[in-house]
């Protein structure tokens, strides 16, 4: 994860500050700005699946962490293009993370130089909606 406080409104802003995660999954969390305030980096250890099958890690850190933004956007790197099945994991961690107040705003898959934003599928827009406001197409 980067270091420097930063701002992410969108898929574009979310591949400049993943650039360098490994493969794995990773959890970025924005607040009401759109700022940065913490996440966890990228480990192959983790997958959608893992966390879809089994949210319990994922609910109960949203449920313990009072300073952390309450906006989430997953970020996967894998070795190819998403399948069915990821978009069904988005879903599931969506559900279950919103039963945990938290927002899943996008999860994007990367794979090469290649990405999909699951916001994107839905919505046809690759911006970040503010709270109390969507922007979708």
């Amino acid at each position: 994860m980067s270091d420097q406080p930063t701002t992410i409104t969108s898929v574009e802003d979310l591949l400049d500050f993943c650039a360098n995660e490994p493969a794995g999954c990773a959890s970025i969390h924005i607040d009401d700005n759109d700022a940065f305030t913490c996440g966890t980096n990228a480990t192959n250890l983790d997958s959608l699946e893992q966390w879809a099958t089994n949210p319990t890690r994922i609910v109960n850190a949203a449920s313990s962490i009072d300073t952390c933004g309450r906006r989430w956007i997953i970020f996967v790197r894998q070795d190819g293009p998403p399948t069915e099945h990821d978009a069904s994991h988005y879903l599931d961690i969506r559900a279950a993370l919103a039963c945990g107040d938290v927002n899943l705003v996008d999860c994007v898959i990367a794979w090469g130089h290649q990405h999909v934003s699951m916001r994107y599928l839905q919505h046809r827009t690759t911006s970040y909606p503010t709270p109390g406001h969507t922007n979708a197409a």
